[in-house]
Parts: C-alpha cells; sequence; structure tokens
C-alpha cells in the first residue's frame, strides 16, 4: 500500500492541482499515478481522478538503451584507433 496516496489526494482537494507520481511495485514495474481534480462545468470541483499509465515498458527500454550507451562509450574512449561516424550519404556527422 502506497502511503502518500491519501496525502496527495488530500493535497489535490485543497490545492485544485495536478500531482503526478511514479510507482514502482515489488514486481519491478512502473507505473505514472496521476491525481487530477474532478471539475464541474461551473469550474468548482466534486472530488478527484486517480488514473495510472503503465510505464515499466518504456522504464525498460531507457535502462537498457543507457547500457548499449555506456558500452559503446566504453568502446569508443578506449579504442586504439580513431571512429567516426558517417551517414548513408556519406557524410561524416
Amino acid at each position: 500500500m502506497d502511503n502518500k496516496l491519501l496525502e496527495e489526494c488530500q493535497e489535490v482537494l485543497e490545492n485544485h492541482g495536478l500531482i503526478e507520481t511514479e510507482i514502482f511495485t515489488n514486481d519491478n514495474r512502473c507505473f505514472l499515478r496521476r491525481i487530477s481534480p474532478f471539475r464541474r462545468a461551473d469550474k468548482g470541483t466534486d472530488g478527484i481522478v486517480v488514473s495510472y499509465v503503465d510505464l515499466t515498458a518504456i522504464k525498460r527500454a531507457e535502462a537498457e538503451q543507457r547500457e548499449r550507451d555506456a558500452c559503446f562509450r566504453e568502446i569508443f574512449e578506449h579504442a586504439a584507433t580513431g571512429i567516426a561516424i558517417g551517414n548513408l550519404q556519406g557524410f561524416f556527422e
């Protein structure tokens, strides 16, 4: 149970703002929790809306990219010869 949920809900009710928090589960999943006021047509607040977006795949892809970047950086920094990167037209970037 996330102890901050009730605190954040109360804060949204008092301040009428949006709160977004990343939540990590015990099974290594990640969610974005978005708490926002439930607005009436007259702009008043009738409650809150809590929604969750699964970020697990995005977080895993970011971690994999960081690993690839670190590997490339290690190769590049310790290469015995120069390395150049060119595009398909033959120009160096």
